[in-house]
């Protein structure tokens, strides 16, 4: 283990401000292979200085971050004005605490509505370790394997397993480096059969599905009452409201610009949350919200309570079908495309480059993983374990099916303080 140690001295009226970008290389380091943790602390004796405590497993991951991501990251927060100069120290560690499974939101990631989401997740933590316990696949990895020898080994494809092993990586369970995936230091002692410290019966045991279906019935277990479920449709709906009312709405608006846009669809727009929300920051905008017909009474009840009857249309149709007519400047796609197969999703955008004008904004608000996979974000690596067929896509495998869908001028920005999507890619039809 190691810790980098800075010291940066910001310039007067600064530090504020370098914070806030010290967040964004937090969130890039938080899923940076060997990632242990980072601090970061003011002097109350001086308020010039700004101290920084990146923790790795090794100089290797350090050395890699520095010569892969470290120089895009820089670029991104634009830090070197805003401080007068970093006294640097590397520093070997002789006792190091024991290892830990991340499972906290990353710094910038720490929004209350992000927070909240992932506790609401973690059992998909518990199940993916359960499946991976099960299949021996700790066992498996030993020294180091690649992903088609272990996808040979547990009976699987290397597209299957892939999505397991990332999410086990985004726990710090696994690394995937260099074409090989290997044990941390807690899986190789934790998790490895036959070893003095091996638990993977603990973990058999304490996912057993008659527990879980115990859980599931922890309020009738505490005598307090089962209200009747809403139909599947009409949760997953007030859901992805919530996600909205969250913070993701407040971020979405804070990172587009829509400034003479006059038409937006909203596909799959459920509640049309985000169209309220973009119509209400931008005077002269009107939209469409598309989605299934048994969606459009609740949809359209939802924005007569929002007072925007007259600048927001519901129209019911399946977006994997048809759009319906066209002539819009403007469509958002939100938290959509990762559930969508490679395939689907491609259509989908090809759809939505003809319900566009030429030259017309497309917006894509979503959760992507980071490139390369392996590092999470943990909720993006959770997301598909279930959906094996979701195309879950990287930022940059999303970029290409955006580009392969006739648009250019592709962009993206990340979000701070999100819930459930990390970026918005923006691109224009040709």
């Amino acid at each position: 283990m190691i810790h980098k140690l800075i010291k940066a001295t910001v310039r007067p009226g600064c530090r504020d401000e370098f914070i806030a970008q010290q967040r964004i290389w937090n969130d890039a380091m938080a899923r940076q292979p060997g990632f242990l943790g980072v601090s970061v602390a003011t002097d109350p004796a001086d308020p010039s200085a700004v101290w920084i405590q990146i923790s790795m497993e090794s100089r290797q991951d350090l050395d890699r971050f520095m010569a892969g991501d470290h120089d895009a990251v820089m670029m991104q927060t634009q830090m070197s004005g805003l401080y007068e100069r970093l006294d640097i120290h590397v520093l070997d560690v002789l006792e190091p605490g024991p290892p830990g499974i991340r499972l906290e939101a990353a710094p910038s990631r720490s929004a209350s509505g992000y927070q909240v989401a992932l506790l609401s997740e973690l059992h998909r933590a518990s199940a993916a370790l359960r499946v991976a316990v099960q299949c021996g696949l700790f066992d498996h990895v030993g020294d180091g394997a690649t992903l088609s020898d272990l996808a040979a080994a547990t009976g699987t494809t290397p597209d299957r397993l892939g999505g397991l092993v990332d999410a086990l990586a985004a726990l710090n369970l696994l690394r995937r480096a260099q074409g090989l995936v290997s044990l941390t230091e807690i899986a190789a002692r934790h998790l490895r059969s036959g070893g003095p410290a091996y638990m993977g019966d603990l973990v058999l045991h304490n996912t057993r599905p008659a527990l879980w279906e115990r859980w599931g019935a922890l309020g009738p277990s505490l005598g307090l009452a089962d209200p009747a479920p809403p139909s599947q449709h009409a949760l997953f709906l007030d859901a992805m409201t919530g996600i909205a009312r969250g913070g993701q709405a407040c971020a979405l608006v804070a990172a587009v610009d829509l400034t003479g846009c006059r038409r937006l669809l909203d596909v799959g727009g459920g509640h049309g949350d985000y169209a309220v929300a973009l119509v209400a920051a931008h005077e002269g905008l009107r939209a469409v919200v598309l989605d299934q017909p048994d969606s459009v009474s609740s949809t359209t009840a939802f924005i007569g309570q929002a007072g925007l009857w007259d600048r927001i249309a519901v129209r019911a149709g399946d977006y994997r079908v048809d759009l319906g007519a066209g002539g819009f400047d403007v469509a958002l796609l939100s938290n959509v495309l990762r559930g969508e197969t490679r395939e689907q999703g491609r259509a989908l955008l090809e759809r939505i480059a003809q319900s566009l004008v030429p030259g017309g904004l497309l917006v894509v608000q979503d959760l992507f993983l980071d490139e390369p996979t392996g590092q999470g974000p943990l909720l993006a690596a959770l997301f598909g374990l279930h959906m094996p067929d979701a195309a879950n896509p990287t930022l940059g495998q999303a970029r290409a099916l955006v580009e392969a869908a006739g648009f250019t001028e592709l962009s993206v920005t990340p979000l701070d303080h999100h819930v459930a999507s990390n970026h918005v890619l923006t691109a224009r039809r040709l």
